[in-house]
């Protein structure tokens, strides 16, 4: 799917010094909270920075609220998130209808409780600030006397109403606020993170060719930290050796004609590989741009949601490499960070020694492709052979591409399994397949059969819920939708069945698959990639 954007409208502010007036009122709202202690997340100290840019260190600040000056470095917990939300973000400023006026109890709804919002006027004019900070406040705190003392107590700790304009507010936040003017975040490492696209999967607008922003997604930003917050704190502890393919590589293809990006993959020797009874790849792919909206002068982070894979090669050469050991799909206008499973790789990699590794991406993305060895106790995968690999039409002709398979099952295999790593692809009529239809596909084990399917993508939803789970949040494009096993800014994860009770180690087994589409009819004009791996652990 296209990215469309709207006409972006950047709020022109200049810095101004703190003019004198009378002193801000005594803060009544505590600066710190038992958040950390409440939630059970860990405390980090506050770090020394400087930054006011995306991906910087966030410097100190004191901002003035409508109940008294609030300070970053007296706040700070290291648990909590920040978010700072204009009255008018660029990247919504084509639209003719107050953000502040709707969507409060959505928004408090959505908003983690480790989250502080900065509410911050553009107007230039202190009556019209006022004006906004009333309008939202009323929106934001309608219904919050409902809630239990507690709660709302809570709650109100973490709304603030910065009592200045863009303009006036002397320090880096006014800055960042009026340009690029998307309004931003501090996450949980306190880095400076864009607050991307507010659109609405849901309230599509004939007359804008798009759809209108709701305030509440801006909730989805701190609800993305929070889960790379516990990605990290687990990658953290995990004790795994970790070997790079790729270090901050440039990966592009822009004119299709299937270039690929070579790494080398110095794995250790044959001894310490035997040790590991789990892999995983933890891909980052950067913008190669310092902004996530391009300009005149610089495109910003690509603006399609395209398959990204890395292919393991068969041996140190690069003539063949058809493994294919990942599969991520591209945000729009956004980047991303995901860690997922691929145990059913070592068997091929335990010799240790040089194995090349190929990154493919038709856009161009700063890549860096981490492989995560350890050891957690769990049956160690000792046998895998690939299947079927096919990027195959989804039309009369798919089952040709797919012959029963006979794959011998060690005698000493205690579970066998089926990896699948499948994604559906294009929007044929009438059905939007494969993107965006539920087709079946059904895979056999010495006729013992499991189904996948792809409910989700009946959900108009599902990717935007499914932030929690790793989705990059508010991309310049229709990311809401869910899709066919995928969703735009996500690692396409392996899913894996288990066909233990279907084979007798030492014999042969007969692996099938065949799929349909929607009634049972292939709808042709779309493809089905998929990968499929037959593993024995032991």
């Amino acid at each position: 799917m296209k990215t469309v954007l709207g006409l972006i409208f950047l709020v022109g502010c200049a810095d101004t010094d703190e003019g004198e007036g009378p002193p801000d009122p005594v803060s009544t709202v505590p600066t710190a909270l038992d958040t950390c202690d409440r939630l059970g997340l860990p405390r980090v100290a506050l770090q020394e920075g400087t930054g006011e840019l995306r991906n910087e260190i966030a410097g100190d600040f004191s901002i003035p609220t409508t109940v008294g000056r609030w300070d970053f470095s007296d706040a700070f917990t290291g648990c909590d998130t920040y978010l700072f939300v204009p009255s008018i973000p660029a990247q919504e400023a084509g639209w003719d209808l107050d953000l502040w006026a709707e969507d409060g109890e959505e928004l408090r709804g959505l908003l983690p409780e480790n989250t502080h919002l900065f509410f911050v006027s553009v107007a230039d004019d202190p009556a019209e600030v006022e004006a906004d900070l009333a309008l939202v406040q009323d929106n934001v705190e309608q219904g919050m006397r409902k809630l239990p003392d507690d709660e709302e107590e809570a709650l109100r700790a973490r709304l603030h109403y910065v009592s200045e304009g863009v303009d006036d507010i002397a320090s880096w936040i006014g800055r960042a606020l009026d340009d690029p003017g998307f309004g931003f975040g501090i996450d949980r490492t306190q880095r400076i993170r864009d607050i991307g696209s507010l659109a609405d999967g849901e309230r599509y607008s004939p007359a804008m060719g798009w759809f209108e922003p709701n305030l509440a997604h801006v909730a989805y930003e701190a609800v993305r930290y929070n889960w790379e917050a516990e990605r990290d704190a687990a990658l953290a502890i995990d004790g795994a050796t970790v070997v790079t393919s790729h270090s901050r590589a440039l990966v592009e293809d822009s004119g299709w004609a299937g270039i690929r990006s070579y790494g080398d993959l110095r794995l250790p020797d044959a001894a310490e590989m035997a040790a590991f009874d789990t892999l995983e790849l933890d891909l980052t792919m950067d913008c190669d741009s310092d902004l996530e909206v391009g300009t005149a002068d610089d495109p910003g982070c690509p603006d399609w949601d395209r398959i990204v894979e890395a292919f393991l090669c068969e041996t140190d050469e690069v003539e063949s490499c058809t493994i294919e050991a990942g599969r991520w799909i591209s945000a729009y206008h956004r980047n991303g960070r995901w860690v997922s499973d691929a145990s059913f790789l070592l068997p091929m990699l335990r010799a240790g020694g040089l194995r090349k590794v190929a990154m493919y991406s038709i856009d161009p993305y700063v890549i860096t492709l981490d492989w995560r060895f350890s050891t957690r106790g769990v049956p160690s995968p000792a046998t895998s052979e690939v299947a079927w690999r096919a990027n195959a039409s989804f039309d009369d002709t798919y089952p040709t591409n797919f012959p029963a398979r006979q794959i011998a099952i060690p005698a000493d295999a205690e579970k066998v399994e089926l990896t699948v790593v499948i994604s559906g692809h294009g929007m044929s009529v009438p059905d939007n397949c494969a993107e965006f239809c539920d087709s079946t596909h059904t895979f056999a084990v010495n006729g013992v059969e499991q189904t996948i399917s792809f409910p989700e993508t009946a959900d108009p939803e599902y990717c935007q819920n499914d932030v929690v789970n790793g989705t990059v949040a508010n991309q310049y494009g229709t990311w809401f939708y869910g899709r066919s096993n995928w969703c735009p800014g996500k690692v396409v994860h392996p899913i894996v069945l288990d066909f233990t009770d279907a084979v007798t180690p030492g014999t042969d087994a007969e692996v099938t698959y065949t799929a349909t589409g929607p009634n049972g009819v292939f709808p042709g004009g779309s493809n089905i990639d998929l990968s499929v791996f037959l593993t024995s652990r032991n």
